[in-house]
C-alpha cells in the first residue's frame, strides 16, 4: 500500500509496478509449481506402475521442463540412446502425456498438452473476471484530488 500511496503523493510509478509486478511473478510461478506437482505425481504414479524403466522419470520430470521435447532431447534429457528416448516418447504418447504436433516423420516435436494448458489458463478474481487479454492501463490520472488512484483500470 505505502508504494501505491507514494504513487499518488508523487507520481512516481516505478516502485510501485515493479512491486505490482514481483507479485503477480511470485504468484504466477506458485500456481504453476502447484499445477505440476499435482501432475507431476500423476504422470510419475502412471510411469512407475506401468513402464519397467528408471530412465522414463528423467524424461517426466523434463517435460515440466520444457512443455516441448524432441526425441534427440528427450535422449539427451534421459541419458539413453536415441532408440531408447524414441520407445519412451512412443509410450508417453500412447499413455496420452504428450502428443507430436509437427505431422512430419522426421524432426518431431512432442508437446505435453496438459501441462500447457495449465500455464496458458487465464486467471481470475474471485468473482470470476478474466484478467486474460487485459492491459493495465498505466497513463497518470488526471491531477484533480479526486482522480487520485495508482491504476485507473483494464481496458480490453
Amino acid at each position: 500500500m505505502d508504494h501505491l500511496l507514494s504513487v499518488s503523493r508523487t507520481g512516481e510509478w516505478a516502485p510501485w509496478l515493479e512491486f505490482f509486478l514481483r507479485g503477480v511473478l511470485v504468484q504466477s510461478n506458485a500456481a504453476i509449481e502447484k499445477a505440476g506437482e499435482i501432475l507431476g505425481k500423476e504422470y510419475r504414479s502412471l510411469v512407475q506402475a506401468q513402464y519397467n524403466s528408471s530412465n522414463i522419470l528423467k524424461l517426466v520430470d523434463e517435460i515440466f521442463v520444457r512443455t516441448a521435447i524432441s526425441i534427440r532431447q528427450a535422449a539427451q534429457a534421459g541419458g539413453v540412446t536415441f532408440a531408447g528416448a524414441r520407445k519412451q516418447i512412443d509410450w508417453l504418447e500412447r499413455a496420452g502425456i504428450i502428443r507430436e504436433v509437427t505431422g512430419r516423420s522426421t524432426n518431431r516435436v512432442y508437446v505435453a498438452e496438459k501441462i500447457v494448458e495449465i500455464i496458458a489458463r487465464p486467471e481470475t478474481d474471485r468473482l470470476g473476471h478474466s484478467w486474460r487479454n487485459q492491459r493495465p492501463c498505466l497513463t497518470p490520472p488526471p491531477q484533480s484530488s479526486s482522480a487520485r488512484i495508482g491504476i485507473r483500470g483494464y481496458h480490453s
